[in-house]
């Protein structure tokens, strides 16, 4: 696939450089990657995580704009979902600042759209650290980690993530 980068993250550029080298892999879990959708948990972005918190509280103080915004997001997660041919976790454990029942309650939102689409291309990120997931059973987040490829996962109770 083609690459442009107008004007994107650290994390975003790191994603995109590993797609391409995973697609040209003989043995390639995602040989025919055409096309890379990258969404958000939250729907705003802070390159400094830990920001996250303020801007929230900032939100929440117009709760409908920000309920709205949330909702939006979902939507197009949801799509983006359908669309997939392959979908890969990583958003990592909440920032220091983000209530972890939120976060677990954003996560799964994600996962039930996955499992009522049928998907099963499901993935994390591999690194070269020895556990993928994390204490708190999520994905590991990619900026923060080597990739060194992918893994096949499922959706578990109470919509966590486990290795197949």
């Amino acid at each position: 696939f083609n690459t442009v980068f107008h004007s994107c993250d650290k994390t975003v550029k790191k994603v995109l450089d590993f797609t391409r080298s995973q697609t040209s892999l003989l043995d390639s879990v995602v040989p025919d990657v055409k096309t890379v959708i990258i969404v958000n948990l939250f729907p705003f972005y802070k390159t400094d995580s830990s920001k996250l918190y303020e801007l929230l509280n900032e939100l929440c103080e117009t709760r409908n704009g920000y309920e709205d915004l949330l909702e939006a997001n979902l939507l197009k997660i949801r799509r983006g979902i359908q669309k997939a041919d392959y979908i890969v976790y990583g958003w990592g454990d909440p920032p220091d600042n983000v209530d972890e029942w939120y976060h677990r309650e954003l996560t799964s939102r994600i996962l039930i759209a996955a499992k009522r689409f049928g998907k099963e291309n499901t993935f994390v990120f591999t690194s070269t650290r020895d556990e993928i997931i994390t204490q708190k059973r999520n994905p590991r987040h990619p900026i923060i980690i080597t990739l060194t490829g992918l893994m096949r996962c499922k959706i578990e109770h109470f919509y966590t993530v486990s290795l197949n």
